[in-house]
């Protein structure tokens, strides 16, 4: 677990820089940092329960998905909004690294659009991940650890919110 929580300090260290030096910039990489933040809270759950869920995203997909049916060691289903919070950011950042540039005006202000709603997502995956799961996570993008009080009201008011406003 630890390997995994190191990493999202590190990768929320290089989201903190991009955006101190560039806040008007590298949303394409912003996107794929928020990204790579959520597996390794995703792989850092899963080492805490003792399950590997796998390596690969199709893997990671087929062990958490909470849809699929199957169940055995490498199962480990999550809740539903989790999964496509953490389903989102995979697939905005999917479209960061491979969708082609129109022209870099364009591709800008359409990554930015991405990285407000990528942030958004992180931050519920984030809420799911530390708060309700209590990962040890206190290094984070959006400003929550594992020792608020009681994690688990504040995970639902916040959800309950959050649906409230889509």
């Amino acid at each position: 677990m630890k390997q995994h929580i190191d990493q999202v300090n590190h990768n929320s260290d290089f989201h903190n820089c991009i955006c101190g030096s560039y806040p008007d910039k590298f949303f394409d990489w912003k996107i794929i940092v928020l990204f790579y933040c959520a597996f390794h809270y995703l792989k850092a759950l899963a080492a805490k329960s003792g399950i590997d869920i796998g390596s690969t995203h199709h893997d990671i997909e087929m062990n958490v998905n909470p849809k699929f049916q199957r169940t055995d060691e490498h199962t480990m289903r999550i809740k539903k909004t989790a999964w496509e919070n953490y389903n989102s950011l995979f697939c905005y950042s999917q479209t960061a690294r491979y969708n082609g540039i129109i022209d870099a005006q364009t591709f800008e202000a359409l990554k930015k659009e991405d990285y407000k709603r990528s942030l958004n997502h992180l931050k519920s995956f984030s809420k799911y991940i530390i708060l309700e799961r209590q990962v040890p996570i206190t290094n984070t993008i959006i400003g929550i650890d594992e020792t608020q009080a009681n994690p688990k009201e504040r995970f639902e008011s916040q959800e309950v919110k959050s649906t409230n406003n889509n």
